[in-house]
């Protein structure tokens, strides 16, 4: 009998042994269920990052291959300036081959007609090519963007458009020459920029790839010539979509534009500085400018024959775009002593030591543009140069007048073809009218 109370007592006491085990072993599954479950969860995890590494199936040591590749491509077309600034080479190459008639001066495409015929003239040249820097700095400097840009090209102003050497300033005479240079530090509603430029008060040129060495439409109601200049423009939203910019600059001007005498050459001051201004108006729909409408202004003084003559202009540019394809361009502006800025250079007439009359003209031109297709356009444009008669003397121009049209077929994203026709009709005081027709046909190539 006290054997089975004993063996009783032992059972007893290995229950809740076993029950405090299987809690034991229990604890012990969850846990490796656990695991198992942040093992799957991780093994997802792996192979996401696996597919967004590798989406193409590629061995990873394919893909690295590739990799290397690209970045030894994008290190051979990488400029770098000696400061680390990232620099884009852009530019033009123009291939332009042409036919004139006669009164054509001997020029590849002269602004006027000439006085005396000559035989008809044919050619072909790449003269007018544009090879440029542009760089965007990716630091700031007091708190503004910095951007900039230089171009040049090998056009020599004097030899092909038929240009006395005093007509142009003298760094147009060499080539390659530098057509237009410019520094910007833009805030968010301010920008100020130093370089080469065209005139503030002439911002807009017709579209031509007939002549780029000298912009459209010169010495027929296009002010034009590049000089050193400084601007600064302060831009004022009145809402979103409705923008007014009110422009200043200081213009460097090039009095040797203007015909003088032998006796007086010396007396005339090669520059001056000219004051410009421009108060635009514009409104922008679907991010593109709908309509800009500026007055302009520009004052400055020529120092000749031992006195100043004044030189004022005053006119307004426009641009319209009724609809996407439709454009309408221009400037009109009237003013006296202008030829500082690339227009005819009857600036002023000497009568004598501190008597001088300054040349009064009404110019303009104006510019309509189709867009046929995204690759197909038609620009039809025309200018007139009208100085009063009574300032010239015999023989000077009395008025120049231009019409032209082209069309411009885009061959592929940087390869355009052009022709382009026009007529030049010039009026000489006391001689008559002349006339010279220029037919061109363009190859551009864009980089």
């Amino acid at each position: 009998m006290p054997s089975k109370i004993l063996a009783l007592s032992c059972l007893l006491a290995l229950v809740p042994l076993a029950a405090q085990e299987k809690t034991q072993l229990e604890l012990i599954l969850e846990r490796l269920a656990k695991l198992e479950a942040q093992n799957e969860a991780l093994q997802k995890e792996v192979n996401s990052l696996r597919q967004q590494l590798n989406p193409g199936g590629v061995p990873l040591a394919e893909t690295v291959e590739v990799q290397k590749t690209q970045i030894r491509e994008q290190a051979q077309s990488k400029v770098e300036a000696a400061s680390k600034q990232p620099l884009a080479i852009t530019g033009t190459l123009l291939m332009n081959s042409y036919w004139n008639g006669r009164n054509n001066g001997g020029a590849i495409n002269s602004s006027s007609a000439a006085l005396v015929p000559s035989p008809h003239a044919a050619g072909i040249t790449a003269s007018q090519t544009i090879i440029g820097l542009r760089f965007e700095s990716p630091q700031t400097l007091l708190g503004a963007d910095v951007t900039g840009y230089a171009m040049i090209d090998f056009f020599d102003t004097n030899a092909r458009t038929g240009t006395p050497p005093r007509q142009q300033s003298r760094h147009l005479a060499d080539y390659p020459r530098l057509r237009v240079a410019n520094l910007e530090l833009a805030w968010k509603n301010t920008s100020l920029s130093f370089g080469q430029e065209k005139p503030l008060i002439s911002q807009r040129d017709p579209t031509s790839l007939a002549q780029v060495g000298i912009a459209p439409a010169t010495g027929a109601g296009n002010p034009w010539l590049w000089q050193p200049q400084v601007r600064i423009e302060q831009r004022f939203n009145l809402n979103e979509s409705t923008q007014i910019k009110a422009q200043g600059s200081i213009y460097q001007t090039a009095e040797e534009s203007a015909a003088v005498p032998a006796a007086f050459a010396d007396s005339l001051a090669p520059s001056r500085p000219g004051w410009q201004g421009r108060l635009a108006l514009n409104r922008k729909s679907g991010g593109e400018t709908s309509w800009e409408i500026a007055p302009v202004i520009h004052a400055s003084t020529t120092q000749v024959a031992a006195t100043g003559v004044a030189s004022r202009l005053y006119g307004v540019d426009w641009l319209w775009a009724p609809t996407d394809r439709l454009t309408f361009t221009g400037l009109i502006f009237s003013g006296k002593n202008i030829a500082h800025m690339g227009t005819n250079r009857q600036g002023f007439t000497i009568l004598g030591l501190r008597n001088v009359r300054p040349t009064n003209t009404r110019a303009g031109w104006g510019q309509v543009s189709y867009q046929f297709t995204p690759r197909l356009a038609a620009n039809l444009y025309s200018g007139q140069h009208d100085d009063r008669n009574r300032d010239l003397a015999t023989g000077a121009i009395g008025k120049n007048f231009l019409y032209a049209g082209n069309l411009v077929y885009r061959i592929a994203t940087n390869l355009t073809i052009s022709f382009e026709a026009s007529q030049v009709r010039t009026d000489y005081i006391r001689l008559g009218r002349r006339l010279k027709n220029h037919y061109d046909l363009a190859l551009a190539y864009q980089f």
